[in-house]
């Protein structure tokens, strides 16, 4: 009887283990990961793991890492800032950091309206040719410029913390208002109204290359003028300040605005009825599939909140066919709403994640507005294990000896089916109907690349 006790005491014991080593996980998988802590211990049990420690010893010379990065001074700033909390991580006696840039066939076409131009790696793919030609170890994006299928043999390795998604509003350095600028126009306000509120001239012109702003700035407030802009974040704002130029505003992201100094020049931030970019606001590190051992380098960067929030926002944009150039828009919502790290690594714990979605006509005179929710902590069935690796949309797992490994699966998997049960919802709305008028009204002569 006395070893029976002691036996089932030992496993009282190991569940409490267990479910400590869980929440630890989710706990050291965030970017204030601590200095001190060596790459090989992000995992429980090293003696288990298959994947090499590429932990430099003794006298070795620093192992160099190679990280490509578009020229802008954007994508600069975020794979710098990338870099520096890689710093905080690992010593740079073991490892240094090369910085590799290039020019993107985005960079290079800047006479046309991204919409026409058609490509679905427009930002990405010579990146991505030095990661599969092994000349670059890992690539910072923006996530949004990720397509939601990479090339083969390539993955999203992490996800870091999202920074504010918003849209955001910067007015022309000239331009002195009376009151506040309300960008979105209530149904009961007519043209002389609106303009007479904000005593400015008309027409009001706002600059923007993105077809999901266009539409919305048609479908809330058609008195204002989109116009095409393209170039850099300072090209834009020297363009928008010009005294001759055309342009009263533009709408940027509100994270690239921060990052880049200009955040005292946002003069409005469009939340509540305005809808951003699928994955906006989070920077996203690919590599390459087979590359285990940069995987569990920058697997501490890992933001989970985050991760599960674009999963099922990109998952939706692919079942619905479509790409960073449709006017496609979300918002992600918890309950509760202060969720952290640690609280996924809680099974017991609830969290509900609600996904909103929209798509505009490009003219502005239509529109579909609804949302799915799921609990994360659902059991899964076995038709999602069997489909669960076509709807991660290249974002990989962590290794599966991570403790805790089969919570993180399922968080994974059901972000994914809010993502595919909210995409149904729309497709019996009507919106493969809208989205089919969006692909007729691009240039017929533009193809993917």
């Amino acid at each position: 009887m006395q070893r029976l006790c002691d036996m089932l005491l030992c496993g009282i014991n190991l569940l409490d283990l267990l479910s400590g080593a869980c929440i630890a996980f989710y706990s050291s998988i965030q970017i204030m990961w601590c200095p001190k802590r060596r790459r090989t211990d992000s995992f429980e049990d090293e003696k288990e793991s298959k994947m090499p420690a590429l932990e430099p010893s003794g006298d070795e010379p620093a192992i160099k890492i190679r990280v490509g990065s578009r020229e802008s001074k954007l994508a600069l700033i975020q794979t710098e800032f990338v870099i520096s909390e890689l710093r905080k991580l690992y010593s740079e006696k073991d490892y240094q950091f090369e910085l590799i840039t290039m020019k993107t066939k985005g960079d290079h076409i800047l006479d046309t309206p991204l919409s026409q131009i058609g490509s679905k790696s427009l930002f990405t793919k010579e990146l991505e040719d030095g990661l599969l030609n092994k000349s670059i170890d890992f690539v910072v994006h923006s996530l949004k410029d990720l397509p939601t299928t990479l090339p083969p043999k390539l993955c999203v390795a992490a996800i870091l913390e999202r920074e504010c998604p918003d849209d955001a509003l910067v007015l022309k350095s000239s331009l002195k208002l009376d009151k506040p600028f309300t960008l979105i126009q209530p149904p009961s306000d007519n043209k002389s109204e609106w303009v007479a509120k904000h005593n400015i001239k008309e027409p009001i012109v706002i600059g923007t290359s993105s077809l999901r702003r266009i539409a919305q700035l048609r479908f809330y407030n058609p008195e204002v003028e989109p116009i095409d802009i393209r170039g850099n974040l300072t090209t834009r704002m020297n363009k928008l300040d010009n005294p001759d130029g055309p342009y009263s505003a533009l709408i940027l992201a509100y994270a690239g605005l921060k990052r880049s100094g200009y955040e005292e020049r946002i003069s409005h931030q469009l939340d509540s009825d305005w809808w951003y970019a699928v994955g906006q606001g989070a920077l996203a590190i690919e590599c390459r599939e087979d590359d285990l051992e940069t995987i569990r380098f920058l697997s501490p960067l890992i933001h989970c909140k985050t991760t599960f929030e674009v999963i099922a926002e990109r998952v939706f944009m692919a079942k619905l066919e479509g790409g960073c150039s449709v006017p496609l828009g979300v918002r992600c919502s918890w309950d509760p709403p202060d969720i952290v790290n640690e609280d996924f690594g809680d099974e017991k714990r609830r969290i509900k994640l609600t996904l909103h979605g929209s798509v505009f006509s490009v003219d502005g005179t239509k529109s579909i507005k609804t949302h799915e929710e799921a609990d994360l902590a659902d059991e899964i069935d076995i038709d999602d294990v069997i489909e669960e690796t076509k709807h991660f949309t290249s974002i990989c797992l962590p290794p599966s000896n991570a403790p805790c490994y089969s919570t993180v699966r399922r968080n994974f998997i059901n972000s994914a089916k809010i993502g595919l049960k909210l995409a149904e919802k729309f497709r019996k709305l009507g919106a493969m109907e809208i989205l089919q008028e969006i692909r007729k009204f691009k240039s017929p002569t533009d193809k993917d690349n």
